[in-house]
């Protein structure tokens, strides 16, 4: 592998917190660090050296279009010089079929057909592996409820003939978007990730933030993108930070502030105040029970006096605003899991 290019062996040699092989392998990193070339490479190299048939999922049907071009246009010439793909897609738009010199060797399935596919989870038998690329948008725009239609997917595809599961691991990789993406969210993983963390190991998962200095370096030579040095996507590519993520302090803002909420996450409360003199929002546990404004995060959390989430929307718009604009400050980590919970609800 070139030193140019992401290495992924560490990460697949990793056990998850239970020290059991995961079924989930995260990696986020700068742009163009080389992590899509180094896992579609794995899905090839496992179908030629051991017949081993990938899955590629993409978002929405649209995406099945270009979905063969987009995997292996640029990888199989430069990589596999005397290979060549071909791709068809199924009438209805379920699913493309992606050949390597005339043989199958996987699909590509839209997040967005997971119904469809758990009702012709018998096509899909027979395949090791998935990849989701870009698995964090750059423009927010998600399938809805798509961690629950992704989990369908795997338990359609791991699915056998005798009626028994096999293993089906999922390699997602990313670049660094934001810690707001619904899979960091509902995995628990938002608030566990630190400015140095590496690695992270969870129930079920692992993953690792990767920097690639020779992109970095790269970028930071390139005259275009040094022209819009301000502009925080080129930032970004820079710099190991989220692009839609300013920095979110846990620090306790001085000066006049006024009581706008309490948030309930939990079976806990969390108090929300507009602090003038910082222009800031903050999120402490220094809670006013008389204040009216009370939301619940979950209906778990709901109780008397408690709005459920879904109808603070406008609430949520303008917190999201405030977030976006840099002005959130926390007192705790759990003061900014609820906060990150409030501003990811899509309901």
């Amino acid at each position: 592998m070139d030193r140019y290019y992401y290495n992924g062996n560490r990460l697949l040699s990793m056990k998850d917190s239970r020290r059991r092989k995961p079924f989930i392998y995260i990696v986020e990193s700068n742009r163009d660090d080389g992590k899509t070339t180094y896992f579609v490479r794995k899905l090839v190299n496992d179908y030629l050296n051991y017949g081993k048939k990938f899955v590629k999922l993409t978002r929405f049907r649209t995406n099945l279009d270009d979905g063969a071009d987009k995997m292996l246009g640029k990888v199989l010439p430069k990589f596999y010089g005397g290979l060549s793909y071909d791709y068809e897609i199924s009438s209805d738009k379920l699913y493309g079929k992606v050949y390597i010199n005339g043989e199958f060797c996987g699909f590509i399935l839209p997040i967005s057909g997971a119904a469809a596919i758990k009702d012709s989870w018998q096509l899909f038998t027979g395949t090791s592996h998935m990849f989701l690329d870009e698995f964090q948008s750059e423009t927010n725009e998600y399938v809805k409820d798509e961690t629950t239609k992704l989990i369908s997917i795997q338990k359609s595809l791991s699915k056998q003939c005798d009626s028994s599961d096999h293993y089906l691991p999922l390699y997602m990789a990313g670049n660094l978007i934001t810690l707001l993406n619904p899979y960091y969210i509902d995995m628990g993983i938002s608030d566990r990730i630190q400015t140095n963390t590496k690695f992270l190991k969870g129930d079920g998962y692992v993953l690792e933030r990767h920097y690639n200095d020779t992109a970095a370096h790269e970028a930071e030579d390139n005259g275009f993108l040094r022209a819009f040095s301000k502009n925080k996507y080129v930032t970004q590519m820079t710099e190991q930070i989220y692009l839609n993520d300013t920095n979110t302090f846990i620090e306790r803002p001085s000066g006049r502030r006024e009581y706008i909420a309490t948030i309930r996450n939990g079976g806990q409360d969390y108090a929300v105040y507009l602090c003038y003199d910082a222009g800031v929002v903050y999120c402490s546990q220094e809670v006013d029970y008389s204040f009216p404004r009370k939301i619940a995060i979950t209906t778990e959390d709901q109780k008397i006096n408690y709005v459920i989430l879904k109808n603070s929307s406008n609430f949520i718009s303008l917190m999201r605003w405030y977030f976006q604009n840099g002005c959130f400050r926390f007192r705790n980590m759990k003061c900014k899991s609820t906060i990150f919970k409030l501003l990811c609800f899509r309901g």
